[in-house]
């Protein structure tokens, strides 16, 4: 009897080491499961703050971590976009503050040319031909200021 209780507490150490060892070997393969996709979407969040939008993390699943990376795609895609539409509407911008600049600069180079004009004239004894210029020069300054 003592023998027989002897064994029979050996095979029940046997299975208990068994299942703490089959518990463990579990443990890994489901951890190993559940980190792979967090891996990805920390990996994803890291290039997302270097600056690179273009991600895909590839988790399928419904679950919540399915709905984060899901969601962490779209936000990096909507980021991109509102970067890229920011810049185009700075371009924008300063291509208008140029053409502004450039149509205010033309009506005063021809002023200031016709008034340089007009006084060569003048000192040549063209008075009438000064008047005329003086007149358009005239026009000039009052469409301007419009």
């Amino acid at each position: 009897m003592h023998l027989f209780k002897k064994t029979f507490n050996q095979i029940i150490l046997a299975f208990i080491l068994i299942f703490i060892a089959a518990n463990i070997v579990l443990s890994l393969m489901v951890s190993r499961v559940l980190n792979r996709p967090l891996k990805k979407i920390l990996d994803a969040i890291t290039r997302i703050r270097e600056g690179d939008f273009y991600i895909a993390i590839g988790y399928q699943n419904k679950d919540e971590i399915g709905i984060i990376a899901n969601n962490l795609e779209n936000m990096a895609g909507n980021i991109d976009s509102l970067i890229k539409e920011n810049y185009i509407i700075k371009l924008r911008e300063q291509e208008a503050e140029i053409r502004s600049l450039q149509a205010q600069i033309n009506p005063h180079f021809l002023y200031n040319t016709l008034d340089t004009i007009s006084w060569k004239v003048l000192l040549m004894g063209g008075d009438d031909i000064s008047r005329v210029i003086n007149a358009l020069g005239e026009i000039l300054r009052y469409n301007i200021r419009q």
